[in-house]
């Protein structure tokens, strides 16, 4: 799991400071390579529009980013919010919307199955409790607005469906990756410190998206409360998804965060817009 690197929006107001996920190859942490620095507001569109990643892996959806970004509840208290694009989206925000906040940019990854998907982690030393949720419309149903098809804890209530996983190989997978992320927090703090608390998101990915091949143990999926989530096990797992990462709580003033988890935005009703 890699912090996002700043990116410059370039070329128009890029919506704000504007943040680029960036990967290495051994899953380390990235600080601010020049190669993302220099980004442009051309480059970042051009690059999640591309009908194909470097990879090589082909994207199947409309739906191209995602941008997490910090604003004020009707209380006045400043809670991450979500906003999902499509290409014609990404390009009003990234050269027509003023500079007015600092958020994060991230490509959309394409779910394991016909609808979006996103895993929540909350972990201490003791109790770990992972949650998987789902939109109830497919995401590729180009009738319906990106974020009424694309979100998920976020979503209203009667457009997603959520269940504990308390058991089977998507489990095993998932703590694996918490303990790699956890490994690369503690491994940037002084010996004083410890975790103590964090919040981390995965997502199951279309098969050949991210992941390794040892992140598949090869199961059928994995039994819950209220039902199993029948074939979940055959996608690829990788943080964070998009609208994707965690927080840690980290013993004493410090906080470390990875990246911001979703909150429900303001109500939006169907419909393109």
């Amino acid at each position: 799991a890699q912090p996002p690197a700043e990116a410059d929006g370039g070329g128009g107001g890029g919506g704000g400071g504007v943040s680029a996920t960036a990967s290495a190859p051994t899953g380390g942490l990235v600080r601010h390579p020049d190669s993302v620095l220099a980004l442009t507001a051309k480059e970042i569109h051009a690059g999640f529009c591309a009908p194909q990643d470097a990879a090589g892996r082909r994207h199947h959806s409309d739906l191209v980013a995602y941008y997490v970004r910090g604003a004020r509840d009707a209380a006045g208290e400043v809670v991450p919010t979500i906003e999902y694009f499509d290409e014609i989206g990404l390009r009003d925000f990234l050269y027509h919307r003023d500079a007015t906040d600092n958020g994060i940019l991230q490509r959309f990854v394409d779910p394991h199955g016909e609808e979006n998907n996103l895993i929540r982690v909350q972990w201490t030393p003791y109790v770990v409790s992972i949650t998987l949720c789902k939109n109830r419309f497919p995401y590729r149903e180009r009738r319906l607005a990106p974020r009424v098809r694309a979100s998920t804890f976020d979503a209203e209530e009667l457009h997603k469906w959520q269940h504990a996983i308390e058991r089977g190989p998507t489990r095993r997978r998932i703590r694996k990756q918490t303990e790699a992320v956890l490994s690369a927090v503690r491994s940037q703090l002084a010996a004083r410190y410890e975790i103590v608390s964090g919040v981390f998101y995965f997502k199951l990915a279309a098969a050949g998206v991210g992941g390794s091949a040892d992140d598949d143990d090869g199961g059928d999926g994995d039994g819950g409360a209220g039902g199993g989530a029948a074939g979940d096990g055959g996608g690829a797992l990788v943080p964070g998804g998009g609208g994707g990462g965690g927080n840690a709580q980290v013993a004493g003033p410090t906080t470390v965060p990875l990246a911001a988890a979703p909150q429900a935005p303001r109500q939006a009703p169907p419909g393109r817009g």
